[in-house]
């Protein structure tokens, strides 16, 4: 289990400052590859965000559940808008005969 879920389930603000040098330790590291030096960058520059569990250990770790919300809204347009493409077919095609 990864070290922010287990917090999550025990949230002790003397691990606080654990996780938080942690997560420095992670991310400023240096390599050859510009690009992932570039990545690694980027990430320290979102630490306050992706560390809110810290202060706020009811807060999800994920976003899945709006993702699920989304793509759930977006499957059924798009099954709609097949329903719709097909009804339309199917009476160009009676039309036709």
């Amino acid at each position: 289990m990864g070290f922010l879920k287990k917090y999550k389930i025990n949230p002790k603000i003397s691990r606080q400052e654990e996780l938080s040098k942690l997560f420095d330790d992670l991310f400023n590291k240096k390599y050859k590859s510009s690009s992932s030096n570039d990545l690694l960058s980027h990430t320290r520059s979102r630490k306050e965000g992706l560390l809110l569990v810290l202060k706020y250990p009811f807060i999800p770790l994920h976003n899945n559940d709006s993702e699920r919300d989304t793509r759930e809204y977006v499957k059924n347009e798009k099954y709609q808008e097949t329903l719709v493409a097909m009804k339309e077919d199917k009476q160009e095609t009676h039309s036709q005969v």
